[in-house]
């Protein structure tokens, strides 16, 4: 049996996904309460101005590690909410700055959430 099999239908989606299995490995709650919290900057719906640029910046009270790992959960979102929907950024993403912080964002959660 998967572990995100018990997950409701109506809920499945990838904020789920990482809340859940951030939960699994036994991360601060801190971390799952601050990426719920801030998930509205993954949202591309009502907000495209610079949405990478918001996760960096982001601003929380937790420890440095923590804060890493919120961010890169944020750009894991991001990322599968842009490439699922949109293209506006595809110039951006070539080689900037930006879209090296959004892959490594990708990479840190798939390997934090990795081994479950």
């Amino acid at each position: 049996m998967n572990r995100l099999d018990n997950i409701n239908p109506d809920h499945q989606g990838l904020s789920v996904y990482i809340q859940k299995l951030a939960e699994l490995k036994k991360l601060s709650g801190k971390i799952s309460g601050s990426f719920n919290n801030n998930r509205k900057l993954a949202d591309l719906r009502t907000n495209r101005d610079d949405p990478i640029g918001r996760i960096q910046s982001l601003e929380t009270n937790l420890s440095a590690t923590d804060h890493q790992v919120v961010q890169a959960f944020l750009c894991c979102l991001l990322a599968r909410n842009y490439f699922a929907h949109h293209d506006f950024l595809d110039k951006e993403l070539i080689r900037s700055e930006k879209s090296a912080f959004m892959l490594k964002g990708i990479l840190l959660t798939v390997l934090i959430l990795l081994n479950v």
